[in-house]
């Protein structure tokens, strides 16, 4: 059981509003409704001062909390419950309930905070998570392009692995342009093309359509905008990462793991130094086996997913 408090705070936060409630240990409580605008969360910050409230404990719903825990930082503990471990006692359920259910659990010393990271290890997380996206949204968009040359009987990914190197590039905006294979083939400089010529004139057997040409020409400038927006992200991790080179050499020191893997595992972990041994850290990932106990048998199943999906 984690420290019992005089006074507590709980707070059940939605998109629009806050429900919370003031506990002391004789019992009392005091009920508040705040608005979540930034003018609202001032107000609410005011409240608890006011009310002398040492502590507030919120559930980690969504990213409605994030705002919460910004306004008070430093000035109020803030305990992001984890709602897995926090089931509600059965009854009639409301929102003041459910407030009224995390100031006891909290001011019982019954909640087991989430791990809250430093605002530094915060925004590294969120360049990492961002570079994510784009590489997802990228992928996206290779894959309509595939898409599109697929349904004009052009199958250059059976020619090259990457049709968006400097050889496939080079063929698609070719093709765009509506210019013959062979005509492309005959005026480039580019080795592996010519090495490759018959096998590119087997993969394409069809032409583009101007829909299908405006469409990959579109395509490929956005794969070229999301390509810069990803070196600028890159530039600012490797910036941020200089406080973790020694971290960050450990990291890529484990075969297959290069700085993009490296710094995504550093930026998703934080400290590393909060786990006291390697089986809570793997425990923290979600990365170990659930286990359930009836009588004498003990039972493992599939990974737990607790963790970062992003770590995963």
């Amino acid at each position: 059981m984690n420290r019992r408090w005089e006074k507590a705070c709980g707070a059940d936060v939605h998109k629009r509003f806050i429900e919370a409630t003031i506990l002391t240990s004789d019992g009392t409580n005091k009920h508040g409704r705040f608005n979540t605008d930034i003018k609202s969360l001032m107000e609410f910050r005011e409240w608890l001062i006011n009310n002398d409230c040492p502590v507030i404990a919120i559930e980690s719903t969504g990213i409605y909390w994030i705002p919460i825990h910004t306004i008070l930082e430093g000035i109020i503990e803030v305990q992001v419950a984890n709602a897995y471990n926090i089931k509600h006692i059965p009854g009639k359920k409301t929102d003041i309930r459910d407030s009224e259910w995390l100031a006891e659990l909290c001011i019982n010393g019954m909640i087991e905070p989430s791990r809250i990271f430093p605002k530094e290890d915060r925004e590294l997380r969120d360049l990492t998570r961002a570079r994510e996206a784009l590489v997802n949204s990228r992928t996206q968009v290779k894959n309509r392009v595939h898409v599109v040359l697929d349904t004009a009987n052009i199958k250059l990914s059976s020619a090259f692995t990457d049709i968006f190197g400097k050889s496939g590039i080079e063929l698609v905006n070719g093709l765009i342009s509506g210019r013959p294979i062979e005509a492309i083939i005959g005026d480039t400089d580019n080795n592996r093309i010519k090495k490759r010529s018959e096998e590119i004139k087997q993969a394409v057997k069809g032409t583009l359509g101007s829909t299908q040409a405006f469409v990959i020409k579109e395509c490929t400038e956005i794969i070229q905008t999301i390509d810069n927006r990803i070196k600028n992200i890159d530039a600012e991790i490797r910036n941020r990462m200089k406080a973790k080179d020694e971290d960050l050499k450990i990291a890529m020191s484990v075969p297959g793991i290069g700085f993009v893997a490296g710094s995504t595992v550093l930026a998703e972990i934080g400290n590393f130094k909060d786990f006291k041994t390697p089986d809570k850290l793997a425990a923290w990932t979600g990365i170990v086996s659930s286990v359930y106990q009836s009588a004498d048998k003990l039972n493992t199943g599939k990974i737990t997913k607790r963790g970062s999906k992003h770590l995963r």
